[in-house]
């Protein structure tokens, strides 16, 4: 495979695998809200014949068992999305360590090692304990503050996120059991704040959870190259890295402005007027990284790219020419920014 190959394809193919993830995640939260509504199916049945569903649920403890009922279904099959979401930055991280690897050595010759697990743990998580498991020479290479998540940062987002799920859906019921609302309604809400999935958009806990495992996907695939990187410093080799933004009209304006910016190996980029030490770098503001799909590519000893992958906004389809920045791309195929600052023909 030549290398702009390298630098496009294979990022492409990684994040195809950390969205196939994505797949078993979003089923976790469908199950819970099949799970919640079986729940409150037998709520409505066991008082079918009850005129004040809500007192007869307040009496001998039924709201407090019916509360952590739903907590407990909601928990387990977040907890298992959790899991699922570490296995894909997980995939995205080692990856990207090993194409960026790849591109480095088409760029400069450079003695080969397998990734280390507890610095994969790292680039992951964050943790602690991952990092104390590195030897003195592997922790030499890779000290580089505030690059790396804090410890404990994806899980704290997503017990934030499953709490206030947890009170919307418990008030949902007991509002609805009050107001003497029918089972099928509040089975209608309750899958409302699950969400759906459409071509047009995903909503709801649905929409979420993509945008969680789109954005932590980014960022562990540039911390992986980043480490890559790193691991070819570390022998001697003058590293400089570059930022590609996606040639296509989705692009944001911010992320399009720094495409082509070369920085040193520990120096950020500029983006939208944040430092960031990578695309989707967690440093950086809301609007910034999620969903952001750029990536960062190492340059060793004075390297330039000489070709680039675009998709046309008119066919639709892709296409491989001489580099060029994602500005004199976008001139070139006629496209301005509109009000909202979009790309558009």
């Amino acid at each position: 495979m030549e290398l702009s190959r390298a630098q496009t394809e294979g990022y492409l193919q990684t994040e195809k695998e950390i969205n196939a993830l994505a797949w078993p995640i979003l089923k976790e939260y469908r199950d819970a809200g099949k799970e919640i509504n079986e729940t409150v199916k037998t709520i409505y049945a066991e008082s079918a014949n009850v005129a004040d569903k809500y007192g007869w649920l307040i009496q001998h403890g039924r709201k407090a068992k019916l509360d952590k009922e739903i907590m407990d279904t909601y928990k387990k099959h977040d907890n298992s999305a959790l899991v699922l979401t570490l296995a894909a930055t997980a995939v995205g991280a080692s990856n990207n360590y090993y194409r960026q690897k790849y591109i480095l050595f088409f760029q400069v010759p450079f003695s080969y090692k397998p990734l280390d697990k507890d610095l994969l743990r790292y680039v992951v998580t964050g943790q602690q304990a991952a990092w104390d498991a590195m030897s003195k020479a592997t922790k030499a290479k890779y000290v580089s503050p505030g690059v790396w998540p804090p410890e404990g940062s994806l899980s704290k987002l997503f017990l934030e996120n499953s709490t206030a799920k947890i009170r919307q859906i418990q008030a949902i019921i007991s509002s609805g059991l009050r107001a003497g609302t029918s089972y099928t309604e509040i089975s209608e809400r309750i899958a409302g704040v699950i969400g759906k999935i459409t071509k047009e958009k995903a909503t709801g806990q649905l929409a979420k959870a993509l945008r969680i495992v789109r954005t932590e996907g980014a960022r562990a695939m540039n911390a992986g190259a980043y480490a890559s990187a790193l691991d070819a410093s570390a022998e001697g080799v003058q590293v400089e890295r570059i930022w590609n933004a996606v040639l296509d009209s989705g692009t944001r304006p911010a992320h399009g402005s720094a495409d082509g910016q070369i920085v040193g190996l520990n120096e950020p980029f500029v983006v939208g007027g944040e430092n960031l030490m990578y695309p989707a770098d967690p440093a950086g503001s809301a609007e910034n990284i999620i969903n952001c799909r750029c990536s960062a590519d190492a340059l060793a000893n004075d390297f330039r790219p000489d070709a680039r992958r675009g998709r046309d906004p008119v066919t639709g389809k892709n296409e491989v020419f001489g580099y060029k920045t994602f500005n004199e791309w976008a001139k070139e195929k006629g496209l301005t920014k509109n009000k909202h600052g979009q790309m558009v023909g």
